[in-house]
This record gives C-alpha cells, sequence and structure tokens, in this order.
C-alpha cells in the first residue's frame, strides 16, 4: 500500500516538474526567437487562443508568437510567477501567472510595456511528454511608459541577443 502511494506521489511529483519545464521552455522560446524550442511546448494539435488571435498547431502557434515578437518588440523578459496544477492521471490542468516586459517603439519614442496575466492551460502526457494541448491567455493589465534601454558596454558582459547566438545556448 505504502509503495502505492510513494509511486503516485513520485507520478506527481514528475508531472509538475515536466509542466514547469515546458512552462519555462515557453518562456524561453519566446524571449530568444526560437520557433523549434517554442513549438516543443505545445502537441502537435494544440489550441493557443492569444490576445490576438486562435492559434491551431505547434509550429503555426510558435511561427505566429515568435513572428509577433520579432515584429512588435526591440526586447522582452517573459517570467513565471504562481502556478496551480491539478495533475488527474495524464491531464493537468493549471492556471500560471505570467510577467512579461517588452521594448517597443511606438510614435517614434522607446516605450517599456509592463504587462502582467495568467496562462489557463490543459496539458496532456502523451508519447512526446507533458505539453500543453489548450492554452487560453488572460491579459490582468499593462502599462506604458518612456523607457531607454542601458546598452551593454565592453566587458560587462554578454549582450542580450534574440537567438540561438545568445551566451545561454553556449555550453
Amino acid at each position: 500500500m505504502a509503495a502505492t502511494r510513494d509511486e503516485a506521489l513520485l507520478r506527481e511529483v514528475e508531472a509538475r516538474h515536466q509542466i514547469h519545464e515546458c512552462l519555462m521552455r515557453y518562456c524561453r522560446g519566446l524571449d530568444r526567437l526560437d520557433v523549434e524550442l517554442l513549438a516543443s511546448a505545445f502537441h502537435e494539435d494544440a489550441v493557443d487562443r492569444h490576445s490576438f488571435a486562435t492559434l491551431e498547431g505547434a509550429a503555426s502557434i510558435a511561427g505566429a508568437l515568435v513572428e509577433r515578437q520579432r515584429t512588435s518588440y526591440r526586447q522582452t523578459m517573459h517570467g513565471i510567477l504562481n502556478e496551480h496544477v491539478d495533475v488527474d492521471g495524464d491531464v493537468a490542468h493549471s492556471e500560471t501567472y505570467w510577467r512579461a516586459s517588452m521594448v517597443a517603439e511606438r510614435d517614434g519614442r522607446e516605450v517599456l510595456i509592463e504587462g502582467a496575466g495568467r496562462y489557463v492551460d490543459r496539458f496532456e502526457r502523451r508519447a512526446a511528454g507533458w505539453r500543453i494541448a489548450s492554452r487560453v491567455l488572460v491579459n490582468e493589465w499593462s502599462n506604458w511608459l518612456p523607457f531607454s534601454v542601458p546598452r551593454s558596454r565592453p566587458g560587462t558582459g554578454a549582450p542580450p541577443l534574440r537567438s540561438r547566438e545568445d551566451v545561454s545556448y553556449q555550453r
């Protein structure tokens, strides 16, 4: 009996870990404009009800989101906050709070767009592992502020790159 309870707990902890890792791939894929990494957060038949459109299919979702990031913002940083995950066998429902900072040009001036919201997801464990099967994006708020991004100076670290040339891909 104890072994069965321990095994069930281990499966749930593993599921929660894999779901967290999936959310991290999603954010990193957005910020590094990495279509392949971003697509790996979704099942092939996933649906994403995003702020600007309903997107279907992992490759289409990733392509549309990366293109929107590339053309709308000069720099982005997405972060995950609270995660509430209910695991039931091979399905999990989650509500994940997020914050995002995006640098854009609007009316000839740089602005910092600070936003926050929630991802309401249905995850499924399939042959590819735990991935998003369905997502609804909830935008809670955003704020636009005048902004100037400080540039890296020589010898003060690596520049932020929105590609696989970024220092985080070097191993």
